[in-house]
Parts: structure tokens; sequence; C-alpha cells
């Protein structure tokens, strides 16, 4: 009997650690710990915005973890490491950083600073996925100071995040972060991750006790991973379907008391190009109300659609290699081009002064080899003074071949 059961144990053993190639040898044999599992990620049971790591219980508590479920048929624990405490440093995979006493607001002022290390020389990449994100908002249409627009995050009583990339890639070429503010729960960013000596930092600034929250996810991309952005590209998309926002998207009501669109911002949002995908269409997002498009225009006239350069130096988006037959312009034979470069409150291939009743506003397809688009807004934006702006909401979709 006792043989039959131990040959019973024994079986169930190995068939917990056959196929897993990545596993820990360095433990000492007994049958207690003969399983092994993969440390991969697991869904925290006390909230659905909390990820952790399978780990043994020990091996959470020695990273400082906290044990938020169970994982491997209950053989790991689901542990999630968080730092909350400002001056902090992550340094694992799939980590969380919150202002201390989440989900309640900070009860402190001033600047709190968080350091993201590599957890291997491996990682070239840092994603962040704001979970939680409610600071102040922008300066605002009443206070932001003749010939001066609204959108403007920091300054000296204004709250804000900076972020630092880590070192520069030997691409030489560097994902800058603009300056966020506002409420940007749900958005995204990648940066670099720098080297051992010069790692990403976080510093979130807030002037007004008991407001600001937040809650961030940090997940390390390695190298040779797919998940890892292009060069240059700020927010990566990785389905065919996506819906990209300015940051601080309030639903097109562009009101700065709320949610409005930020100065100071040049990036580049771009999308994965799945099997079989030959070119990607933008399209305004159906809003019950306000603008799912409007990024002003330069000189402050018409209502609509502004293309090119001279008409959208203050805000606008670029989108590459724009097919001609995106639209038919009411007017085509006044057209002479198809431009890249799109503002004012309607997103169309065609300036305001053909397209006065925004009848051409729509679809921008693009055939461009690479699926992005760049975010472009100055820093004092003089000729669209007191105005707040939505920003965008488009929906990107990959055509077929």
């Amino acid at each position: 009997m006792n043989t039959k059961l131990l040959s019973i144990i024994a079986t169930c053993c190995i068939s917990f650690g056959y196929c897993h190639t990545e596993e820990r040898t360095n433990r000492a044999f007994s049958l207690f710990n003969v399983v092994k599992f993969k440390n991969t990620n697991c869904q925290a049971v006390s909230s659905s915005d909390l990820q952790g790591v399978c780990y043994t219980s020990q091996e959470c508590s020695d990273l400082g973890g906290t044990a938020d479920g169970n994982c491997a048929a209950s053989f790991g624990v689901c542990c999630v490491i968080t730092v909350s405490t400002c001056g902090g440093t992550v340094s694992q995979n799939c980590s969380f950083i919150e202002n201390v006493g989440f989900p309640s607001g900070r009860t402190l002022t001033g600047a709190c600073a968080y350091t993201i290390t590599r957890c291997s020389s491996e990682i070239c990449q840092i994603r962040l996925d704001y979970t939680n994100f409610n600071i102040a908002q922008p300066t605002d249409a009443t206070t932001g100071g003749a010939g001066g627009a609204a959108g403007a995050c920091g300054g000296a009583t204004g709250d804000q995040l900076i972020i630092e990339p880590g070192a520069t890639p030997t691409t030489n070429v560097k994902i800058t972060p603009p300056t966020i503010c506002g409420n940007n729960a749900g958005q995204h960013m990648y940066v670099d991750a720098g080297t051992a000596n010069t790692a990403a930092t976080l510093t979130f600034t807030t002037n007004t006790a008991g407001t600001g929250t937040w809650r961030v996810k940090v997940s390390q991309i390695e190298c040779s991973s797919r998940e890892r952005a292009p060069a240059n590209c700020l927010q990566y998309f990785r389905s065919a379907m996506a819906v990209v926002t300015t940051f601080n998207w309030n639903g097109g009501a562009g009101d700065c008391t709320t949610g409005c669109f930020t100065q100071s911002q040049d990036y580049n949002s771009c999308f994965r190009k799945e099997r079989g995908m030959c070119a990607i269409q933008y399209t305004p997002t159906q809003v019950t109300s306000g603008d799912a498009f409007n990024l002003g225009n330069n000189n402050g006239a018409g209502t609509f659609a502004s293309t090119g350069v001279a008409n959208c130096m203050n805000a606008f988006v670029q989108i590459q290699d724009v097919s001609p037959e995106t639209l038919l312009p009411t007017n085509a034979a006044t057209v002479t081009q198809v431009g890249e470069i799109f503002c004012g409150t309607q997103l169309s291939i065609v300036d305001d002064a053909i397209d006065a009743a925004g009848a051409n506003s729509g679809v921008i397809l693009s055939l461009a080899n690479q699926f992005k688009l760049r975010v472009f807004a100055n820093p004092i934006a003089a000729n669209i003074a007191q105005v707040s702006l939505a920003g965008f909401s488009l929906d990107a979709t990959q055509v077929p071949c």
C-alpha cells in the first residue's frame, strides 16, 4: 500500500515539472519542493487592476512582495510587488508604483521620485501602464495669461509627471515622454530602460495635499521581445484595432477643469503591423458630445479642417503616406495635394477654405510601411489664446492587403 502511494506522489511531481524548460534548479531536493513551476504572470484577487508573478511564499517574502491569491495549482502565491515610498526603487518586472495611502490622495506636497532599474542586462525598454492617474488639471483658460493657451502642466503651482528615460540606446533614438498631468488612467508609455548607472526615473509633483493619486504598472521588456516598441515610439498598440487618444482626454469636452489637450508634446503613437495587413485607417471615435478631433487652427480662424504646416503650427497630428483615394473632396479641382499634417476640428484631407461644411471629414487611410501617428503641440500657442482644446480620440483599424 505504501509503495503504491509513493508511486502516485512521484508521478504527480513529475507531471508538474514536465514541459517547463525555464525552471529554478538551485533548491535542495525534498519531497515538498520537488514541484516546480514557471514564474508566470498571475491575476491578483484583491483588484482587477493588480497583477503579480507566481512565486513560492518564501520567494515573495524575500522580494518584499505581498501574496494576493494562489497560483500553480496552489503550490505558489500571486506575488504583488508595490513601491509607494518616495525615493523608492523598482527592480522587479511586473511591479507597481503607487502614492502613499493609495487609493486615497497623497497627503504631502512637492516632488515624489521613483527609480526603475533593469532586472537584467537583457532589458531594453520599460512599459508604464497608468491603471490610475489623477492629479491636478493643466492651466485652464481663465488663468493661462494674456496670449497664452490653456493646457500647461506644471509651473510654479501646477501638478505634473516628468519622466526621464534611461541612457540613450545604441540606436541614438531616445524616446522622450512629454510632461503630463490631469487624468490619464488607461494610457501607457514606453521609455528606454537605460543601464545600471543611468536608470529611468518618474517624478510626480503635487501642490495640493490629499488630491493626487496614481498607480502605475511597470513592465520590463527584453531586447528580443516581440512586445518591444519600435525606435522612437512612445506608445505601441499591439492589435489590428485600437483606440488612441491624446493625454488627459475627456470624451471630447475640451474643458481644462475636467480634461483637455496639453501643451509641449512631440511623440509617436505606433501600431504593430499584424499579419496580412497593408494599410491603416484613422476615424474619429463616436462621442456623445463635444469633438472627437479638435487641435485648433494656427490663425484662430475657421472651425473646421486645416491641413499643412502653415495652418497647423501650434498643434497637429502627422499621418504619413495618406492615400489620395481616402476622400473625394467636394471641390476636387482646388485640391493640389494630399497633406500629412492635420489640425482643426475635422479630420480631413482638405482645409476649411474648401471644406467649410466639414462634408469631407471622415476616414484617413495611410499606406506607410510603419503604422504611426505623430502628435505635436507647441509649448506656447499664442494664436489660440485662452482656448481649451479637446485633443482627439481616433479609431485605428488595420486594412488587409
